[in-house]
This record gives C-alpha cells, sequence and structure tokens, in this order.
C-alpha cells in the first residue's frame, strides 16, 4: 500500500513543482494545475480510505472530515481577510482533500501540520529581507530617511519589508506590493498591507529612489516544502513541544 502513496505524493509534488515555477516567475498560477491535482490523486485517496477501512472507524472518519473542513474554511478564510492568495487557498483545499490522516500524533492532522510547516518554511525568507535591507545599510542608503515612523514600526518594517529601486517596481510589479502611503507631512511605511491586486499606486507621488515594500514570497513554494516536510516527518512543531 505504500507504493500507492508515493506515486500519488509524487504525483502532487511534480505539479507543485509546476506550480512554484509559475508563481516565481509570473506570480500567476493556471488553476488547470489544481484541477489536474485533483482528478490524479483524489481516486487514490478514495482507494486509501478504503483499503485502510478508514470509512469504518468513526474516529479516523471523523479525524479526516475535521481535517478537510478545517482546511477548507481556515483557507477560504484566510483569501477572504487577503492573507494569502487565491492560489495558495486552492492548493490547500486540495490537499486536504486528498490527504488522509496518518497513523500518529505527528500527522493526525494533514491540513494543519501542512499549514503549520509552510508557515515555518515561509519565515526563512524573513533571513532574506533582513540580509537585504542590512546591505543596504552598509551600501550607505538611508532606507528610512523623510519617512514619519514611530521606532517600533521602523523595526517591524526592518524584519518584513524592504526598500527596493522604482524602477524595478515598474518593470516586475508582480513581484512587490509597495508599502507606502501618503499623510499631510509626508508619507509613511505601511506595515499592515495585505495581499491585493485591485489596487494601484503611482510611484510617481512618491520622492526618492527607493520605495518601501512587500516582496510577495513564492508561497506555494513553501506550501510544497511544507507538504514534502509533513510526508516525511509529520508536523515539525511537535518535534519542539513536549507530548508528554
Amino acid at each position: 500500500m505504500i507504493y500507492i502513496d508515493i506515486i500519488k505524493t509524487t504525483i502532487i509534488l511534480l505539479l507543485f513543482a509546476v506550480a512554484s515555477y509559475m508563481d516565481i516567475k509570473k506570480r500567476e498560477i493556471d488553476d488547470k494545475v489544481w484541477i489536474i491535482m485533483f482528478i490524479l490523486s483524489f481516486p487514490v485517496t478514495i482507494y486509501e480510505i478504503i483499503v485502510f477501512k478508514i470509512y469504518l472507524s468513526r474516529i479516523w472518519l471523523l479525524i479526516y472530515l475535521i481535517s478537510l473542513g478545517m482546511g477548507i474554511l481556515f483557507s477560504y478564510g484566510l483569501y477572504k481577510l487577503s492573507l494569502i492568495g487565491g492560489a495558495d487557498a486552492k492548493s490547500m483545499m486540495v490537499l486536504s482533500i486528498v490527504e488522509i490522516p496518518k497513523f500518529g500524533v505527528y500527522g493526525v492532522l494533514p491540513s494543519l501540520s501542512i499549514f503549520i510547516n509552510s508557515i515555518l518554511m515561509s519565515l526563512t525568507f524573513m533571513i532574506f529581507i533582513v540580509s537585504r535591507n542590512i546591505f543596504l545599510l552598509l551600501k550607505g542608503v538611508r532606507i528610512f530617511e523623510s519617512y514619519e515612523n514611530s521606532l517600533l514600526e521602523k523595526i517591524i518594517a526592518f524584519f518584513t519589508l524592504t526598500p527596493v529601486i522604482k524602477d524595478e517596481i515598474k518593470k516586475n510589479p508582480y513581484k512587490y506590493m509597495v508599502a507606502v502611503k501618503r499623510i499631510d507631512k509626508g508619507k509613511r511605511i505601511d506595515i499592515r498591507i495585505r495581499i491585493s491586486s485591485a489596487e494601484v499606486i503611482d510611484l510617481s507621488d512618491f520622492t526618492g529612489n527607493y520605495i518601501w515594500v512587500s516582496y510577495l514570497m513564492p508561497m506555494i513554494l513553501y506550501i510544497m516544502i511544507g507538504y514534502l516536510l509533513y510526508k516525511l516527518i509529520g508536523c515539525i512543531i511537535f518535534y519542539f513541544i513536549p507530548l508528554y
């Protein structure tokens, strides 16, 4: 039976690789990727449910339904709050449907485990952001000059946002979300931005060569890594939390 699961996992990872390439290149993923993923992997899930007789166990069937419902509702909720993109939500929904619970505490809720793994992996992107900001400071770029923000807000911005040259933003607008807003006395770094494709900001309204942005990281890549980690070791946070 393990070979069936390996086949399903391979199919999902290959399609995630395709989606990650699209996400990195254009920040836009064709919905056909998730449709194909569901069509190819869900029959295997049905087979696993029958073979492992999950449908006969009320507990495991309930856990599967909880994981499925949690994954779909949580993904949809985060999408509606503009905290994740549409493709991220769709990928998590598909994974919530096709992944059955593992027989062990480290993977008992697939959707939650994959989500936690993905978020933890995405935090590594902060290393890139901080490194880039330090590099700009060493170059002599006054990254906070003329911004009317408190010290705390500047610290938060330093760890989550980064200044990018205007021409680069204009050249690759799909990679960035402008994190600056005008105020009466000048401008502020907006640390409360959300994912939105509707808002268009005229960069000519702001002085200086650098504009603070939120770098739209390829979250699909981190979801793929989170899924792979789940298949290999389960939910990684449990390795840091005592279970006794």
